[in-house]
């Protein structure tokens, strides 16, 4: 779900028990500046690995918990997380 869809749920007056489930989908699948989970996703098929959302979100988070600002996050980086996961 986009940020246009929420704002139309505020617009509609939509049940906010509703509104909030979509916002946490929302934070669920977004990590850094702009990467998405499918980000990682994709980049696993290029890899020839099929990963979950719940797989993606879990390399997600070991990307932002061991951010190194002078390397920023990339499509290196991701691909290296992805590899250490399936090392381990």
């Amino acid at each position: 779900m986009r940020i246009n869809t929420l704002i139309e749920m505020i617009k509609n007056k939509i049940d906010h028990s509703e509104l909030l489930e979509e916002i946490e989908k929302l934070k669920f699948n977004n990590f850094g500046c702009h990467w998405q989970l499918e980000d990682i996703m994709e980049k696993a098929l290029e890899m020839d690995l099929r990963i979950t959302l719940e797989t993606a979100r879990e390399i997600a988070d070991k990307i932002e918990n061991s951010f190194d600002a002078n390397h920023g996050i990339n499509w290196e980086i991701i691909e290296i997380h992805i590899e250490e996961f399936y090392l381990n």
